[in-house]
């Protein structure tokens, strides 16, 4: 589902601007555009004069004005990407590390390491990151390439009214004092698992890390999945760098510390459900 925009409310203030993760809103009074929109919702839930609206508005809210403490909490939660310069406590980490062990598990063994990393090394991999980001988007360049990512997930990495001032964004990444991978999170946490067990062991930090997400919300800390982190470790050259243990790869990335930005809102996301021979199947709207 799109949001809209009442032109009205807008203070020109560009905080929906700097939180879309897709770059679909330019101007002063932000206008958005469809095409490179993924729904996320954050313009919606971050914006102070509450100009983006939904046609189910009304409804939206009323179900979640009656839904439960825990339910209020998931819906409210939302990736971070602004963060105050203050570091989260070496006991906190360690509870948030716990809440992670406390997770299920895919294969009934808990085989998964937590490595925390600060700033300022925090900066100097995502320096890394969008060098190596930079030659990868140069790859895509090529038309064989694009024609094969058309109809993937990654599409819109094809489109040059995307793809160029991302570019420009990850240029700036490692040339200047600019950290667009990490958004100058305090902390960041890879989860570990052994390159043997590829298919649970990823799966398994993928619930740790979860786990961490849900208790660091409660605590007033704001989180972000980083899926551009995860794949570059897969670089040999850059576990070696970081110190990731010989025979174990990152499965997870997470950005951590206190958010300057609270959400107002939650965007509505709704679930159908279909009768399918003998058995439900739940369907995102």
């Amino acid at each position: 589902m799109i949001p809209q925009i009442i032109n009205e409310k807008c203070n020109s203030c560009q905080i929906c601007v700097q939180l879309c993760p897709a770059k679909a809103l330019k101007g002063k009074i932000p206008q958005l555009d469809e095409k490179l929109c993924i729904q996320c919702g954050h313009c919606f839930s971050f914006c102070p004069q509450e100009a983006f609206f939904y046609s189910n508005d009304k409804e939206n809210q009323e179900k979640h004005n009656q839904d439960d403490g825990w339910m209020q909490l998931l819906k409210m939660k939302r990736s971070c990407r602004i963060y105050t310069d203050d570091i989260p406590s070496n006991e906190i980490l360690h509870d948030l590390a716990l809440a992670a062990n406390y997770s299920s598990t895919a294969s009934n063994s808990r085989n998964w390491k937590c490595l925390f990393y600060f700033q300022p090394s925090v900066k100097s991999i995502s320096k890394k990151i969008c060098k190596s980001m930079v030659s990868q988007l140069n790859w895509i360049d090529n038309p064989l390439a694009a024609a094969l990512l058309k109809n993937s997930s990654l599409k819109r990495y094809t489109r040059p009214n995307y793809v160029k001032p991302f570019k420009a964004k990850l240029k700036r990444g490692f040339e200047d004092n600019f950290d667009p991978i990490f958004f100058d999170a305090p902390v960041i946490a890879l989860f570990l698992y052994p390159k043997g067990d590829r298919g649970l062991g990823l799966t398994n930090t993928a619930l740790a890390a979860a786990n961490m997400q849900i208790y660091a919300e409660t605590l007033g800390l704001g989180t972000c999945h980083i899926g551009f982190a995860q794949r570059a470790f897969g670089n040999k050259a850059l576990r070696k760098q970081w110190n990731i243990p010989l025979g174990y790869k990152v499965g997870q990335v997470l950005t951590l510390g206190y958010p300057r930005l609270k959400a107002k809102r939650t965007p509505p996301r709704e679930i159908q459900i279909k009768s399918i021979n003998n058995g439900l199947l739940a369907e995102l709207e």
